[in-house]
């Protein structure tokens, strides 16, 4: 697992992440993803959220944009905004 770019959004407050890694056979699921992006930053997998993983044709390599929260409250207010527009733009 290589950083490719690692910003602190203090509005935010969390930790913006872009990762390369390297797998064999599939893409790796968001869940194993999460799991060692957690591992990596050695927090708890709960305040890690994977955003996208983007697959490279033809290699076995992917990048990741992932965020890492401070608090579990952070995540909530943030994801819950991301959730509402969702359903909202889906309605309309």
């Amino acid at each position: 697992m290589k950083i490719i770019n690692e910003i602190y959004n203090q509005l935010l407050n969390r930790k913006e992440i872009v990762y390369e890694i390297e797998h064999s056979g599939a893409t790796p699921t968001k869940e194993k993803v999460k799991d060692d992006i957690a591992r990596h930053e050695k927090i708890n997998p709960e305040l890690v959220v994977v955003e996208h993983i983007y697959s490279y044709y033809g290699k076995r390599k992917s990048k990741i944009i992932a965020y890492a929260y401070n608090s579990v409250d952070d995540l909530k207010r943030m994801e819950i905004k991301k959730t509402k527009k969702v359903v909202e733009e889906k309605k309309g």
